[in-house]
């Protein structure tokens, strides 16, 4: 039990002291899912980007899903713009464009704004609030 406990220890301290590398060059990739089970609705949302500068990035991501209604798929592009607040953590505000492909089509515009943990320098989680009274959290990867 001791042994289970200092490596809780290390793992945490070691995920709280690494510096967050959210730099110009490197490459996100990460997504979220979303299940209902009231209205047999589900939701699967993963998503790329590159960071164009040390706190810009432009990616691309893809929303395929049964809203109760049927099957859509939509594909969008978006851009965020990050601002440091401690350590390991960043607010963002996300902006982009989505194109339905199936299931209706259409065009949408989405404007969010989020924060991003780093747990170490390449795992972070996001959580967003992009809808009215609604949000998601997702898990990213940085390489």
């Amino acid at each position: 039990m001791k042994k289970i406990l200092l490596l809780l220890v290390v793992v945490f301290a070691t995920a709280t002291i690494s510096e967050a590398q959210i730099a110009s060059g490197k490459y996100m990739i990460g997504g979220s899912a979303t299940f209902q089970s009231g209205g047999n609705t589900w939701q699967l949302n993963p998503k790329g980007a590159y960071f164009l500068t040390d706190d810009i990035s432009l990616g691309a991501d893809l929303r395929i899903g049964d809203n109760g209604g049927g099957f859509f798929t939509d594909l969008g592009i978006a851009g965020r713009k990050y601002w440091s607040i401690l350590d390991n953590t960043y607010l963002y505000g996300h902006a982009g464009v989505n194109f339905g492909v199936a299931g209706g089509g259409g065009v949408g515009v989405v404007l969010y704004p989020g924060v991003m943990y780093f747990f170490n320098e390449r795992l972070a989680i996001d959580g967003a609030l992009n809808g009215i009274g609604g949000g998601g959290i997702g898990l990213s990867l940085l390489f």
